[in-house]
């Protein structure tokens, strides 16, 4: 999961990912502070280096003074304290579009490396938006959900089912469906069909609802065609769909970094992302050797969990594993229609885009890892990795 605001961050610790089968994106761990920056601090040093620590920093004090730094830092000091007053007020009364303005400007002027109350506003910036992500969502009256990948909408009932036991009563349900266009006279004949079945599901459990289908390519649809409300909690999902739009590597206006743009000019308070953690070698004979060693994975997967004989079993093989394998051995060059990707390229996309990873729930996760231990053998595992959560 991604919120909205972009922050610098090192990749390079995830090149040991690179061979797992599936991600699904959270967010970046604090990296680990080391012993020797520990021992600067806490040990002592006797009282010369004591000594001369405080020489250095007058030094540079008198330095800051006569050069007029310091007298530009109490201006600095006094917008960005103004700046976080405003902005907490904003937050309090979950005012999304005055809070989000106002941390945008927060964070120009701020930074984890400036001085002091650049230092403070940085990371003040970070808990307000946190607040703000949190806040808003435990009470709120309306969800939005953009979902880029319905197909049978089977992800739905049980949150449906969920939300009409909250506390206080549901939220009204908006579900905004974008799905490819289905070939014939009725391009959008699958998503009304299904969003008929999500209405019954509503009224079934007295959930306010409304549904909305699109059926549209990814990188033609228009933010205006969402409809999104200011008093809505908005929620993008994008479930192995963005593998489907072209990269840089067939324009120069990469259309897979417009798509992450739209979703980041929504400004949801969390996009789920979902990808297949490998790429293709442009090669035929290497390219055949990695679907097979990658789809024999999730083949072995229906074998323990479907019998072969169910017909139950053809359907998520002819939605899923069907079409990627016809097209990745069949077609070449531009007639690819999934351009994979590793997790070190898609986090380097995100960050590019303005998203910061989310951090994941460890309850979540460890209920996730009781599912699968309880319901698979030990060949299978889930397990958060440097802020990601893996499936394999």
């Amino acid at each position: 999961m991604c919120r909205s605001s972009k922050k610098n961050s090192s990749s390079g610790d995830l090149d040991i990912l690179e061979g797992r089968s599936s991600k699904i994106s959270m967010i970046d761990s604090e990296k680990p502070i080391t012993d020797e920056v520990y021992d600067e601090v806490l040990l002592d040093h006797g009282d010369h280096h004591l000594k001369e620590e405080i020489w250095i920093l007058r030094e540079t004090l008198q330095h800051e003074a006569s050069s007029g730094v310091l007298k530009e830092n109490q201006g600095d000091h006094y917008e960005l304290y103004t700046l976080l007053i405003y902005c907490s007020e904003a937050v309090d009364i979950y005012d999304q579009r005055k809070a989000h303005k106002l941390l945008n400007k927060i964070r120009m002027q701020s930074s984890p490396n400036g001085n002091g109350i650049q230092r403070l506003a940085s990371v003040l910036a970070d808990a307000l938006q946190a607040r703000l992500a949190g806040v808003g969502s435990e009470n709120a009256k309306k969800l939005h959900i953009i979902d880029f990948v319905i197909n049978f909408g089977f992800q739905w009932p049980s949150l449906i089912q969920a939300l009409s036991k909250r506390e206080g009563g549901p939220p009204k349900l908006r579900i905004t469906v974008v799905e490819h266009p289905q070939p014939g006279f009725r391009p959008a004949k699958r998503i009304e069909a299904v969003g008929q079945r999500l209405k019954e599901y509503a009224r079934s459990f007295n959930v306010p609802f409304e549904y909305k289908g699109i059926a549209s390519q990814l990188e033609s649809i228009r933010i205006e065609e969402l409809n999104i409300n200011d008093d809505e909690v908005v929620v993008v999902n994008c479930f192995f769909r963005l593998r489907e739009v072209k990269d840089e590597t067939f324009a120069i206006d990469s259309p897979r970094d417009r798509v992450l743009k739209l979703i980041r000019q929504i400004n949801p308070q969390i996009f789920i992302q979902a990808e297949s953690n490998r790429s293709y070698s442009s090669c035929f004979l290497t390219r055949l050797r990695q679907v097979l060693s990658t789809h024999a994975v999730f083949y072995d997967l229906l074998d323990s969990t479907i019998p072969r004989g169910d017909k139950e079993r053809q359907m998520p093989e002819n939605v899923y594993f069907v079409p990627d394998n016809i097209n990745s051995v069949a077609c070449e060059g531009s007639d690819l229609a999934y351009k994979l990707e590793t997790l070190k390229q898609w986090h380097r996309r995100n960050l590019r885009a303005g998203f910061e990873q989310f951090p994941v729930n460890p309850d979540i996760v460890e209920e996730c890892k009781n599912l699968v231990r309880d319901g698979y053998d030990n060949r299978y595992f889930i397990q958060e990795d440097n802020s990601w959560l893996l499936q394999g």
